[in-house]
């Protein structure tokens, strides 16, 4: 039994540091590809290492009709919030559960999803940027 008990818990947390490592890695790829990051470092003249060093590895590489390559990044984030409340109180059922005796609790809650995408696009002439587009939006 207590083999047992040990293998589990090196096995939990094993499976936590795994997945804590995983997360570190996708919030720093996310962390790099942001608006503020894009205007303050990206600038015209710098080759693709250092944007690479600045934005990470881009989401598509490819050539335009002129032939230049272009590199496209692009993000979509979700966040969501939620709050609940609840009281706790005497009295009749008032959209709530009642419990013995009167006593009941009454909860409300709301919540709110917003969605925002940011696509950059880099392009590159005799491996130098020439151009940089993005657009953002919130919705």
């Amino acid at each position: 039994m207590k083999k047992t008990l040990l293998i589990l818990t090196a096995a939990l947390l094993i499976t936590n540091c795994t997945a804590q490592h995983h997360r570190a890695q996708l919030e720093d790829k996310n962390n790099k590809l942001t608006l503020g990051n894009v205007q303050k470092n990206i600038k015209e003249g710098m080759s693709g290492a250092e944007v690479a060093r600045v934005m990470g590895s881009p989401n598509v590489v490819t050539k335009d009709g002129d032939n230049s390559e272009v590199w496209i990044y692009d993000k979509i984030s979700t966040t969501a919030s939620a709050s609940n409340s609840s009281l706790f109180g005497l009295g009749g059922r008032i959209g709530g559960t009642t419990g013995v005796g009167g006593l009941g609790t009454y909860g409300s809650g709301a919540s709110s999803q917003n969605q925002k995408t940011l696509t950059v696009i880099i392009k590159f002439e005799n491996q130098k940027v020439t151009k940089v587009d993005y657009n953002a939006s919130s919705f």
